[in-house]
């Protein structure tokens, strides 16, 4: 067989073999996505607080006001996002990547440590009273409780979850670790809010068309 021949056969089968390890890698994300994603729903109060009974989510349940709500706390709350605040409601660490944020095993670890974030690469960058001053004028409690029952905490712990998105609620796990050291933290006063994103009628018209 010719030299060029064989390097014909060569390449082919080089080519072919990528295309086919490409497309079972590229099946393989499909299959991961669909485990962790539902499609979109138009959510109600009583919906969103059953499924919460059923996965057993912890923490005070927030959801948008209204549309202009949804939109304001989307930016700052997607789904699964964590955010850890001080006594005087200042960012101590977040997840954010682009923000040098924390992996969240990670600050559940130092949630776990007596929140000891002295080794966060966290950057500041987001101003404290917006994000804290958003929540509290674009949102409602599901949960009985509400601001007025704050009295100063040593720590707020905001994560943030959709239905949609079915790892947000659990971040494989991060979500209850950090809630169970926060019931073992005898020590503090700790509030721990449930910030859900689901699209949530009426606020939400049926007539919208869901966010991606």
């Amino acid at each position: 067989m010719k030299k060029w021949k064989k390097w014909t056969i060569g390449i082919t089968l080089t080519l072919t073999l990528a295309i086919a390890v490409l497309y079972f890698i590229k099946q393989k994300q499909i299959r991961d996505f669909k485990l962790n994603y539902i499609l979109a729903q138009h959510e109600t109060k009583q919906s969103i607080l059953d499924y919460a009974t059923l996965k057993q989510i912890p923490g005070e349940i927030l959801i948008a006001k209204d549309t202009s709500g949804y939109e304001n706390i989307f930016s700052l709350f997607a789904p699964g996002n964590i955010i850890v605040l001080d006594s005087n409601n200042k960012i101590v660490d977040c997840n954010f990547g682009n923000y040098n944020g924390t992996c969240y095993f990670d600050i559940a670890e130092n949630i776990c440590k007596d929140f000891d974030f002295s080794g966060t690469k966290y950057n500041h960058k987001i101003t404290d009273s917006t994000l804290v001053n958003t929540l509290k004028t674009s949102t409602i409690f599901l949960t009985n409780y509400s601001w007025n029952d704050t009295i100063k905490n040593d720590y707020t712990v905001i994560y943030c979850w959709a239905k949609w998105m079915k790892t947000s609620h659990t971040n494989e796990g991060a979500v209850q670790k950090i809630a169970e050291c926060i019931k073992q933290n005898k020590s503090r006063k700790i509030l721990l809010l449930s910030v859900n994103t689901d699209c949530v009628a009426p606020w939400y018209p049926m007539t919208a068309e869901l966010p991606n």
